[in-house]
């Protein structure tokens, strides 16, 4: 009965096609999913003059009444980001993790930083604090002699840029390394069309896998043991069929 009472709800949304998201505005508003702006329609927030914004209240004709400015790294969904499809790991904030993504030293906008750089006569390999105004930055372009362009900068996301260059593709969370957060794992939410993440979050479970990922490496490893070993029994496609059916219906009504 629980279970038909969310699947009515989720009906509801559909049929309304108005939700308030998850995010909220730099002033604290939630944003209004989908909105008009003339004859477009937007389902995340748009960009204008170089500053992402979305509808906090629409007209009776879906146009936007008010609007406020979106905040960046990944807390809203933004126009020209990548989402995945809904999977099983989940942020704290509700929002379904993308996989795969690649992890790189980037910026809160979503930039990858530019190593090494050199600033006021500084040869820099990692993110720094000077001039910052005590938060961590780094080059997004340097001339060819090296040097940090003035004005090309952004502020580092230091779960990704506490060692730069290392980069890796994850199907599951990811452990946190910044410090008091130990212990807690993250995710992408959003990825730029190389993968690398963008939008990002705290996943409720710090360990959590992703079971497509899982699902798809199953059959692999299964033929890796048969290959191994002839005598060892293999699934066969209707096993599989019936477990990738299982798995997608899960998806959809988790355990409450």
């Amino acid at each position: 009965m629980v279970k038909l009472k969310i699947l009515l709800v989720v009906v509801l949304i559909c049929v309304t096609g108005q939700t308030e998201a998850a995010c909220l505005t730099e002033d604290g508003d939630p944003c209004v999913f989908p909105f008009k702006d003339g004859s477009k329609s937007f389902s995340v927030c748009t960009k204008h003059n170089n500053r992402f914004w979305c509808s906090t209240k629409n007209k009776a004709d879906g146009k936007y009444e008010k609007w406020g400015y979106c905040p960046e790294g990944g807390t809203c969904p933004l126009e020209g980001e990548i989402t995945g499809p809904v999977s099983n790991c989940k942020t704290t904030s509700g929002k379904s993790c993308t996989f795969p993504f690649k992890t790189a030293c980037v910026t809160t906008k979503g930039e990858k930083c530019v190593f090494p750089f050199t600033y006021k006569n500084v040869k820099y390999d990692a993110c720094t604090e000077v001039d910052g105004g005590g938060r961590p930055w780094c080059s997004l372009a340097t001339d060819e002699a090296g040097n940090h362009q003035r004005g090309k900068y952004g502020y580092c996301i230091m779960e990704v840029c506490k060692d730069p260059k290392h980069q890796a593709e994850h199907k599951e969370c990811v452990a946190a390394t910044n410090e008091g957060q130990e212990g807690k794992g993250w995710c992408a939410t959003t990825v730029g069309e190389d993968e690398t993440f963008i939008g990002w979050g705290y996943c409720q479970d710090p360990k959590c896998k992703d079971a497509a990922a899982a699902a798809a490496a199953a059959p692999a490893a299964a033929n890796a043991t048969a290959a191994a070993n002839s005598t060892a029994p293999s699934l066969t496609p209707a096993a599989l069929s019936r477990a990738a059916c299982v798995t997608y219906w899960g998806h959809l009504f988790p355990p409450l």
